[in-house]
């Protein structure tokens, strides 16, 4: 009888912790069960959502979302409760979502935003689709970049240095960006009021591998994306030539090619040095020749030519001089 007595205060106990468990989780749990989950309670329920840590007013699209709720494997985001995010794993803090994008259910431009957040857990249970859980914010832009300006090497007419140094301004950039043509861009990197990094004579970012007239034009961007207008970038130039070239020969590229009849090809020239490095040349000194009813374009005055393959196939040639006495020949065979 004693021992009947003992296990049934075990079993009493046993019962007791149980149901003290699930009345915490009910009090505690930061995402209560709703009314569309009781028939089943491992649904997760409404959650809690936070946009800006509670503040009225963001000039952020992206503003950080605290995001409540126990029971859950994943997370959704709309700015209307109809179009939603992809699924993602669920986190207490997001700054993925784009209050004013104009996807997602998202509005374009400032005024009232909505962000509502949904649900799942691993078994596939998604929370109420009748008591969405969301936030508001009222979204109130940053201005654009202004055009800014850049001044190369401090405004010197010439340089000899194909990395020279940058003075920048613009208002409300947080990023900016490069080119030597305007369309060709380097990568953003974070605003600043000097730079020298980047190679006016690289043969990249819209640059030519060549000595002569160099245009650097740079972009700004702010931490919404918006840009600098695009229509009227800022820009300088400088002319950038080398005085001790040292050049031991040149080179063209591409220095064999197989090319269909009457298709085109750029080429370029290129000096070696006598350390056999790559040196940009003066395009004011090439000329460029050719044979067997080719053409190309231009002449002469570029390191760059376009040549056109002739009609007939066969084993053809392009020759670059430079300043009158170094030559260098790209061998060019013609296909049907």
């Amino acid at each position: 009888m004693r021992k009947e007595n003992i296990l049934k205060k075990h079993f009493e106990k046993i019962i007791f912790i149980g149901a003290m468990i699930i009345l915490l989780s009910f009090l505690f749990c930061g995402c209560q069960i709703s009314s569309g989950n009781v028939e089943n309670p491992t649904i997760p329920g409404e959650g809690e959502i936070i946009i800006a840590g509670g503040e009225e007013v963001t000039a952020d699209s992206t503003p950080i979302l605290t995001v409540l709720c126990s029971g859950t494997a994943y997370i959704s985001f709309s700015g209307d409760g109809e179009e939603w995010t992809e699924w993602i794993p669920y986190v207490t803090s997001y700054d993925g979502f784009n209050i004013a994008s104009g996807e997602f259910g998202t509005s374009i431009g400032e005024g009232l935003k909505f962000v509502y957040v949904r649900f799942k857990d691993l078994e596939g249970n998604i929370s109420s689709e009748s008591k969405l859980t969301y936030d508001t914010i009222n979204y109130t832009p940053p201005p654009s970049p202004t055009k800014g300006s850049v001044v190369i090497a401090d405004g010197d007419k010439s340089t000899d240095d194909s990395t020279p140094s940058l003075a920048i301004f613009s208002e409300e950039a947080d990023y900016m960006s490069f080119s030597g043509d305007g369309e060709e861009w380097s990568d953003w990197i974070p605003y600043a009021v000097s730079y020298e990094d980047f190679d006016i004579a690289s043969g990249e970012q819209g640059t030519e591998f060549s000595q002569g007239k160099k245009y650097i034009y740079v972009r700004f961007k702010n931490e919404n994306g918006d840009l600098s207008p695009d229509d009227d970038l800022a820009g300088d130039d400088i002319s950038f030539m080398l005085s001790n070239l040292d050049l031991k020969r040149i080179k063209v590229e591409p220095a064999y090619i197989t090319m269909k009849v009457d298709t085109t090809q750029v080429f370029i020239v290129k000096g070696i040095d006598k350390e056999l490095n790559e040196i940009p040349l003066d395009g004011s000194k090439v000329s460029w020749s050719y044979c067997c009813n080719a053409s190309t374009t231009p002449l002469k005055g570029s390191v760059t030519t376009t040549y056109t393959s002739p009609s007939g196939p066969g084993k053809k040639f392009l020759q670059a001089t430079y300043d009158e006495k170094y030559q260098w020949p790209a061998w060019i065979t013609v296909i049907n």
